[in-house]
């Protein structure tokens, strides 16, 4: 549930690669996840997913990870600007009784 006053939440960098990089991620951690499933309970893959981002994160070209930042930077900075839009408010609170909010007829 979302609604114009709830302020959005910072993506981080291995978040935006995550979501720019699923398919490959993907394919790679489900051969890795072939071979040790059996040594391990099903809750822990998301233990094992996300130690497989972080690796596969550091071990990416200085180049690749400015990119990525910077585009997270750039889609936080967006993504704040437009809530901070949407929740700016124009008038004073003391200009609310000028409106009728509702009327209760008996």
């Amino acid at each position: 549930m979302s609604s114009s006053a709830t302020r959005p939440r910072k993506k981080s960098a291995m978040k935006m690669y995550t979501d720019v990089n699923k398919t490959r991620l993907n394919r790679e951690f489900n051969k890795r996840w072939e071979t040790v499933k059996d040594t391990m309970q099903s809750r822990d893959r998301i233990g094992v997913w996300t130690e497989f981002i972080k690796d596969c994160w550091e071990k990416e070209s200085p180049t690749v990870r400015d990119e990525i930042t910077n585009q997270t930077d750039k889609e936080n900075t967006t993504l704040f600007k437009e809530w901070k839009q949407k929740v700016a408010f124009a008038s004073m609170p003391e200009d609310l009784d000028k409106y009728e909010v509702c009327s209760i007829t008996p």
